[in-house]
């Protein structure tokens, strides 16, 4: 569901059984824990835990419970949970780099730089200190930039033009405007035979609004994880953890809609 990031704010969540709904927007029944505990949720929309604010080099494994676990955790276990667990302890130092290209050109490529440091041992000198750094870059996929997406109209049948257009926003439906004048046509807007037997000259304009939707949103997110660890006894550990991400998201929807009629005296 990081796709269509104008209305995730950017963010990646876990969805398990798809019961959030056919367009994913909100995976609220999917419980995701960090060392078994619960995080805070995305700021976007507060609805889940944004998966890309978790450091993914400090991670030593993944736990998935399947079944529901809304008797033990509430309603946001009901399509089970995702657990993702530290490491115990690191020494060293370690860096990590990623980058993800569409084959095809026109933008949606992610850049990945991690950090990851610590000191000390639980066993001999009975505390650890680690620290992460994680910094993603994902630009931006317009609609316009895919084939798939570049264009509302499937078809070219009137019904066909109208339903994946709008004629109430700019360059939208005028009274005596001109359909042949330099807003009227593509990409940005498609003239539309207004004759119900789909003959004549055209005498409507139409917004292609599709084209001007982001697939992928301009997003950048930087995230910190610091962890204390001492050893009480062979057995028994105790620790302290601090987990900060900072997410940047700018996306880019069609115009809002609007009615202006205006007569050809005006």
């Amino acid at each position: 569901s990081s796709s269509i990031g104008g209305t995730t704010g950017g963010k990646s969540e876990a969805d398990l059984r798809g019961l959030s709904g056919p367009t994913g927007v909100n995976s609220n029944k999917t419980l995701v824990l960090l060392n078994g505990r619960r995080l805070a949720n995305h700021a976007f929309d507060a609805a889940a835990v944004d998966l890309n604010a978790i450091p993914l080099a400090a991670i030593d494994r993944i736990e998935v419970l399947r079944d529901g676990a809304s008797a033990l955790y509430g309603t946001d276990a009901i399509g089970g949970v995702i657990n993702f667990i530290l490491k115990r302890e690191f020494v060293g130092f370690e860096v990590g780099a990623q980058v993800t290209k569409p084959q095809e050109s026109g933008g949606g490529d992610t850049q990945r730089v991690n950090l990851s440091g610590g000191f000390g041992s639980l066993d001999k000198e009975r505390f650890n200190v680690m620290a992460s750094l994680d910094w993603r870059k994902q630009s931006t996929l317009e609609a316009k930039d895919r084939k798939f997406s570049k264009t509302g109209i499937i078809g070219t049948s009137r019904a066909a033009i109208g339903s994946g257009t709008s004629g109430t926003s700019f360059p939208g439906d005028l009274n005596g405007f001109e359909p042949s004048g330099p807003l009227c046509n593509p990409p940005s807007s498609v003239p539309r035979n207004t004759n119900p037997d789909n003959t004549g000259a055209f005498d409507s304009c139409r917004y292609d609004f599709s084209r001007d939707v982001d697939i992928l949103t301009d997003n950048e997110q930087l995230t910190g994880l610091l962890r204390g660890s001492f050893a009480i006894s062979p057995d028994h550990t105790a620790s302290v953890e601090y987990l900060r991400a900072n997410n940047k998201s700018i996306a880019h929807v069609a115009p809002v809609p609007q009615n202006h009629l205006m007569p050809a005296s005006s």
